[in-house]
């Protein structure tokens, strides 16, 4: 059975691209960079489909890594909670926060929500991403 989780994006800002990650009864908040025409480290992937595959965050957690992205390597889910977080990952969080007297945006409680997106992925060691744009 090939595992297909997906990727909703929906407000493109200079302070990031958010977005719904869904995942068969589990959801949770995204954040990437900006597009930055899919340069390493600093710019959201593209909107389409890729596979992925079981790895572990700098040996440090387990987490996935996208794989086959045009141009672009060693992206991956992680934690994090503002854009400074990326290098051109997907951030995962429980839910956004705006802050418009500063201009600030973040997502909230990554640990335990990547932890939480872990845990529903913990039968299968590959998927299917699909990114959307809305």
């Amino acid at each position: 059975m090939i595992k297909i989780i997906r990727i909703e994006r929906f407000a493109y800002t200079d302070e990031g691209v958010f977005g719904t990650l869904y995942n068969e009864g589990f959801y949770c908040s995204t954040l990437e960079n900006p597009w930055l025409n899919n340069r390493q480290y600093i710019s959201c992937i593209p909107s389409g489909v890729y596979r992925i595959r079981r790895g572990d965050f700098k040996g440090r957690y387990p987490n996935f890594e996208l794989l086959k992205v045009p141009n672009r390597w060693a992206i991956e889910f992680h934690r994090g909670n503002t854009i400074k977080d990326t290098m051109g990952c997907i951030l995962v969080g429980e839910q956004f926060r705006i802050d418009q007297q500063y201009n600030k945006y973040w997502i909230t409680k990554s640990t335990i929500t990547m932890d939480k997106f872990m845990h529903s992925m913990s039968n299968f060691k590959e998927a299917i991403l699909v990114i959307k744009s809305k």
